[in-house]
């Protein structure tokens, strides 16, 4: 469901400023080319009017590099990743 994950941050954080951290990367399409590393995420404004930050710290990085970083410390990717997305 779209925006499931914005509307739990805002009802888990009320009043509190809320950093979303995301992998996406620019190399995955036109419009994420054009992703900041960071930016104000206006969806996560709450009743105080506060908004969020949406972090994407692997924006730079390369499919590859991506994979490789998994493995070096050990985190399982995302389900949604395809197969054909995967080394090996």
């Amino acid at each position: 469901m779209p925006g499931a994950g914005i509307r739990f941050l805002r009802a888990t954080y009320p009043g509190d400023e809320v950093v979303s951290i995301t992998g996406i990367r620019r190399d995955e399409s036109p419009v994420r080319r054009l992703a900041a590393i960071s930016a104000t995420d206006t969806r996560l404004v709450d009743a105080y009017g506060r908004s969020g930050l949406a972090w994407h710290p692997l924006v730079d990085c390369h499919t590859l590099e991506v994979f490789a970083l998994h493995a070096r410390v050990g985190l399982l990717l995302h389900a949604a990743t395809p197969c054909s997305a995967k080394p090996g």
